[in-house]
C-alpha cells in the first residue's frame, strides 16, 4: 500500500504542494504563538484568549489561500 501512494506521490507531482502546505502550517503555529506572546507583554485582553488568536490565525490562512487560489488560475 505503501508503494502505491509513493507511486502517486511521484506521478502526481505533488511533493511541492506537501512541502509548501508543511511550511505555511510551521509559519503559522509561530504566528499564533508569537501573537500570544505580544498580548501578554502587551497585556492585550483580547488576545490573551486563544480562542480570539485563532479566529485572527484562521482568518489569515483563508486569505493567504484566497491570493494562493487567485494566483494560480491568472486573475
Amino acid at each position: 500500500m505503501i508503494h502505491f501512494m509513493k507511486v502517486e506521490l511521484r506521478k502526481g507531482h505533488m511533493k511541492q504542494y506537501i512541502q509548501a502546505s508543511f511550511i505555511a502550517s510551521i509559519v503559522l503555529l509561530v504566528f499564533i504563538y508569537f501573537i500570544a506572546f505580544a498580548a501578554k507583554i502587551e497585556r492585550e485582553p483580547g488576545f490573551q484568549q486563544y480562542t480570539n488568536i485563532y479566529l485572527l490565525t484562521s482568518t489569515v490562512w483563508m486569505i493567504f489561500f484566497l491570493s494562493s487560489q487567485l494566483c494560480c488560475i491568472g486573475v
